[in-house]
Parts: structure tokens; C-alpha cells; sequence
């Protein structure tokens, strides 16, 4: 497991707030990440609509693609993503899915519960789990209007990281993409004698320069908007290092002339594994009495 997650598998939030739980956030850290991800991601979507011409109803009624790499054990599916209604497919990535442990706990996140049966969702969700790289293609990940990356990135080795960009906005290219990770600055609120980084797994952590240095760049080159957002605020007199979390929210932008590889994607071997896959109950609005 330790070989698998050092490659582009996100650990639990549980092994992040070990060192970060040194300062009380309320709500918890992970629970502000995850709900500031899918606030954003409705909002982004919503924004895109607009600005594209569409509206917020048509772009409901046909669905949403949402690929999450380094899922983990997909918590954030079960309590944020699943209640956007207007999310019809969710694809969970980890390279370490096939893990017993991971692959356990992700399918109890996944599975519909007994409310999804009493209160059926008015369009159809497919969710899976997949083991597989965020820097390899496969062609089921094509078409996704969104991309996740919830404190991924600092796993990645640098030859990962080098090929990360292509992958997901030359190949993929979503409307939305979603990158948090840690802010380095923010690592001396954790007191005197905190030394390295965050986690055993982390290759490297940023600075908000450094991070911005990384985004800035890359929606330049593949034309995208970016935002910068913080997530989980400093001590009280601590304000100047920033938030605990940093995000970069990417924008396509209406402007781009780039096509994503959707042309060529019936030519990808599908590298990945489905681990796990679930349809949800649903009951399209006309049906309902």
C-alpha cells in the first residue's frame, strides 16, 4: 500500500489531520475541503452555463460527468457529491482501489442507502471505482465536464507531476477543474517543533507563490481561467501565512478553440480497472405521481 499511495493514491483525511488536528478547525478540516469543492463545483458549473449561453435547468437535465482522482475511500461522494442532483455519472480514481481495505470502505460510500430507495433521484447516477493513474488515459473518462483533485498532487513524483497537465487539460480537458492541496506557509502554525511535511507520503508541499508558480502557467497554455481560494483559516494574530488549505479552480474558457482527445479516445486501451460499479434507483419527474 505505502508503493501504491506514493505514486497517485490520496490518503484518508483521518492521516492528514493527524498533524493538522495540532489546530482545531471547526468543522473539521476535510469536511470544509470536501464542501468547499462541491460548492464550487455547482457554483463553476452554474457560472459555465451562464456564460455559455445554456441555463442552469438544461444543463441539470442532461447531467453531469465528475471524474474524482485519488478517491481514497470516497467520502466525499457519499455526503457532498451524490446530493447534486445534477450529477449523473461519478467516476472514483485511485491507483490504490484494488487495496481490500480501500476498495471496502469506497464501496459502502458508494452504494445507494436506503434513502436513495424511499427518495428515488430524478435522473439516473452511475458511480464507479476504478483503479488507475491520473496520468494515464482511458477512454471512460472521456467527456467529463468535471475534475477533481482533493490533495492529490502532493503525492505525485515529479515525472507524475510532469505528466498530470496533459493528461487532464490537453486530454481530458473538463469545464471544471478542482486542485487543493496543502499551503506550506501555514506549516509553522503547527508549532516549534514540527519539521517536514504534513504526511509520510507527501513529496513535496507548496507555498502559495510556489502553487500559484505551478497553476498560473497551465491555464495560460491550455486556456483556462484560474482562481485562487483558500480553505480553513489561521490562528487568530496568524493571518499573513495564509489558509491551511490552498485550491485552484480552473475555468475553461468559452474562447478556446482546443479540442479535448474525444476524436481519438476510441484508439486508448482502457487501462483501468472498474472495481466497483452501481447504478442508483430514479424515478425521471414525469413519473412521479
Amino acid at each position: 500500500l505505502q508503493q501504491q499511495s506514493s505514486n497517485n493514491s490520496c490518503c484518508s483525511e483521518d492521516e492528514h489531520d493527524r498533524v493538522e488536528a495540532s489546530v482545531v478547525f471547526s468543522p473539521p478540516l476535510y469536511i470544509q475541503r470536501y464542501s468547499t469543492v462541491c460548492n464550487l463545483l455547482s457554483n463553476s458549473l452554474k457560472h459555465f452555463a451562464a456564460n455559455s449561453g445554456s441555463s442552469a435547468t438544461t444543463m441539470s437535465s442532461s447531467g453531469i460527468k465528475v471524474v474524482d482522482f485519488g478517491a481514497a475511500e470516497c467520502k466525499m461522494f457519499r455526503r457532498w457529491i451524490k446530493p447534486l442532483d445534477f450529477v449523473t455519472q461519478y467516476i472514483a480514481v485511485d491507483l490504490a482501489a484494488s487495496h481490500a481495505a480501500l476498495a471496502e470502505s469506497a464501496r459502502h460510500n458508494l452504494k445507494p442507502e436506503l434513502s436513495d430507495y424511499l427518495a428515488k433521484r430524478r435522473l439516473p447516477l452511475h458511480a464507479r471505482l476504478m483503479c488507475g493513474s491520473v496520468c494515464e488515459p482511458d477512454p471512460r473518462l472521456v467527456g467529463a465536464h468535471a475534475a477533481l483533485l482533493v490533495e492529490l498532487i502532493e503525492h505525485l513524483h515529479p515525472r507524475d507531476l510532469d505528466r498530470l497537465p496533459e493528461q487532464v487539460f490537453g486530454c481530458l480537458k473538463p469545464r471544471i477543474v478542482i486542485v487543493t492541496t496543502p499551503n506550506a506557509d501555514f506549516n509553522v502554525c503547527f508549532g516549534p517543533n514540527f519539521a517536514g511535511f504534513r504526511h509520510w507520503d507527501h513529496k513535496f508541499e507548496w507555498s502559495r507563490a510556489e502553487f500559484e508558480a505551478w497553476a498560473k502557467p497551465l491555464a495560460s497554455q491550455y486556456s483556462y481561467s484560474v482562481e485562487f481560494i483558500g480553505i480553513g483559516s489561521p490562528p487568530a494574530g496568524m493571518e499573513s501565512v495564509g489558509h491551511c488549505t490552498q485550491a485552484a479552480v480552473f475555468r475553461l474558457l468559452e474562447s478556446s478553440g482546443s479540442a479535448s482527445c474525444d476524436g481519438v479516445a476510441k484508439d486508448w486501451p482502457e487501462r483501468y480497472t472498474v472495481v466497483y460499479e452501481i447504478h442508483y434507483p430514479y424515478q425521471p419527474q414525469a413519473d412521479v405521481p
